[in-house]
Formats: C-alpha cells, sequence, structure tokens
C-alpha cells in the first residue's frame, strides 16, 4: 500500500466514523516499527482500564476474533471528541446539527401559532390610546 492510499484510508475512516487507526507491527527481536497498518475505525473500540490506561479491543476483519492491544501498539486519530476517547464523526456532527436546527425551527413555528396576531395587537394599542 503506497503512504498515498494509507493516509486516504485514515483519514475517510477518519471523517466518517470520527477516528482513523494504524495498527503498529514490531520486530520482535528488536522494538523498531517494521509496518504500520490502517484499521477501519468501526473495527476498533478504544477504553480505559481501572488504572486510567488506554486500550484498544481490534475485530479481526475476517475472523472476527477480537484482540487486545495496548496504546502503545496503536496510532489513533480523532475528529472532534466529546469525551478525549473517541471522535464523534463529520457525518454524525452534521446530522446532529440538522436535527437541532429542525427542532429549533418546529418551536419557533408553534410559537408563531399560539401568538396574538399583529392585527388584534394594534386594536389592543388602538382601546388603550382611547382611554
Amino acid at each position: 500500500m503506497t503512504p498515498f492510499v494509507r493516509k486516504k484510508v485514515l483519514e475517510t475512516s477518519r471523517l466518517v466514523h470520527g477516528n482513523g487507526y494504524d495498527w503498529i507491527l514490531r520486530d520482535e527481536r528488536t522494538g523498531k516499527i517494521t509496518e504500520l497498518i490502517p484499521v477501519p475505525g468501526y473495527l476498533v473500540e478504544p477504553w480505559r482500564d481501572l488504572c486510567g490506561r488506554v486500550w484498544y479491543t481490534v475485530t479481526h476483519p475476517w475472523t472476527g476474533e477480537p484482540m487486545v492491544l495496548p496504546a502503545e501498539d496503536i496510532c489513533h486519530y480523532k475528529a472532534p471528541t466529546r469525551d478525549g476517547l473517541k471522535g464523534v464523526g463529520t457525518l454524525r456532527r452534521a446530522s446532529e446539527a440538522i436535527a437541532s436546527a429542525r427542532r429549533s425551527s418546529s418551536m419557533n413555528w408553534d410559537i408563531t401559532k399560539t401568538a396574538v396576531s399583529p392585527p388584534a395587537c394594534c386594536a389592543q394599542t388602538a382601546i388603550w390610546a382611547a382611554a
């Protein structure tokens, strides 16, 4: 995989799922990094243990077997986050913004329907002015 393709895979995963991950493979003897493998965001679940360390449960894409990896073996690229652990995808943020705007518009419409109409206000003002 070329570096360009790897970066595209990571960025697409980060935008869609909120998180992009690289699995770091190391040489068993020296501990040096030998390979970075991009992992789709939907296959990884980050979590904290009781001591506060971050771990990642990675589901193997073909076998479905979970692997628990320490933070040292994963590069985590987050989108903006609410909890510091998992990013929120761009599509989810956009859908929340649209839902909020629709609720606001609906509330404004409800207020407009139940509010006093302008002619009644003007008529009331004319009665007060005459008194």
